[in-house]
């Protein structure tokens, strides 16, 4: 931690979530925190919970395009996701020592990091991305089974389960045992969920927690071997319907957070701006139960919602901030789906 502590990491985070960062500091925060996110993801490498060949990327680019999600700056200037992280934690900058700042700031970093894996092994393997999301919708619904976040790793355990320090995370293998023994074609991801939830009940005290990406990559193994990898991608009308919900709620508070407030300063109308929704949640239905193939623009989503408007037009005047609210509605979907 010492190495790190050489930032003046006080006078980055108040510069960043202040506005008033100059571009030293800003190379030197990305610079901090691109080595955080590869010390993080090179121990997921080492451990086996990521697999860089599948995603096309080595350990430094899969850094790099992680962190890049912190340094997207809004329209407006703001760097979003620090002011958001830092504010709605009321965590005081000039109060707290440096080391605790490291701490929330790697916290912060593990989090956009877990993100960018999500998104990345989506874009790179969309049956697995399709898989986990069943798993996380499946526990949404379940009385029996919770999530929760123990160092830089998700995993699934009983809801009884209250003394959470001394759970054992499964080893992959054991995993896959578990998989291969309650996977059931016909029941799908919510008859495993339910017999795992037993599974986990009658054993040992001391192996009590599946990691949920490690399930994922089993189950879809265990579909690939069986030749139905469509039966494993494909949504039932319940989890569709439950995304459906999910991508309306979050359309829902973008709006009234951060779109009302271009209404209000009389940037964008509210019709237009009903509109921009009216797109961004057709964007998200099809990014998140359409086909994987295929390209889809913004510009096509934009028009049919607001058809009539040429591509000048949604260039200069209306892209930086429909792509900017598309952003922010995916973002907590994805927080949605995650369970954190």
């Amino acid at each position: 931690m010492s190495s790190y502590l050489k930032y003046p990491i006080r006078d980055l985070l108040s510069g960043v979530t202040t506005g008033g960062v100059t571009q030293s500091q800003l190379a030197d925060l990305n610079n901090l925190c691109q080595r955080l996110a590869l010390t993080y993801l090179r121990r997921k490498i080492a451990g086996g919970k990521i697999n860089p060949s599948v995603l096309g990327l080595n350990d430094r680019d899969l850094a790099l395009d992680c962190v890049a999600e912190l340094f997207s700056p809004a329209p407006d200037g703001r760097f979003v996701e620090f002011v958001d992280y830092f504010g709605e934690r009321s965590i005081d900058i000039a109060g707290t020592t440096d080391r605790m700042l490291l701490v929330h700031l790697r916290r912060l970093v593990f989090y956009i990091c877990n993100d960018g894996i999500f998104r990345i092994y989506g874009e790179a393997d969309p049956s697995l991305s399709r898989i986990i999301r069943n798993i996380k919708l499946g526990l949404k619904r379940s009385r029996a089974l919770r999530t929760l976040m123990r160092f830089d790793e998700q995993l699934i355990v009983p809801v009884s389960e209250e003394e959470e320090s001394r759970l054992r995370a499964m080893t992959h293998d054991e995993v896959q045992l578990l998989v291969d023994g309650n996977l059931d074609v016909r029941t799908g991801i919510p008859g495993l969920l339910g017999k795992l939830a037993c599974e986990l009940d009658g054993r040992a005290e001391t192996v009590k927690a599946v990691p949920l990406i490690s399930l994922a990559c089993c189950v879809r193994g265990a579909y690939l071997r069986l030749n139905l990898c469509e039966q494993a991608t494909d949504e039932d009308p319940m989890l569709a319907h439950d995304v459906r919900t999910i991508i309306r709620d979050a359309c829902d508070r973008v709006l009234a957070l951060s779109g009302s407030k271009y209404i209000v300063k009389g940037k964008v109308c509210n019709a237009t701006m009903q509109g921009y929704f009216s797109g961004i949640g057709k964007l998200l239905e099809a990014e998140f139960l359409g086909p994987s193939d295929g390209e889809r623009r913004y510009f096509d989503f934009f028009t049919s919602a607001l058809p009539g408007v040429s591509p000048e037009e949604y260039s200069g005047v209306h892209r930086p901030v429909f792509e900017y609210l598309a952003k922010l509605a995916r973002t907590r979907v994805l927080r949605d789906l995650r369970e954190l």
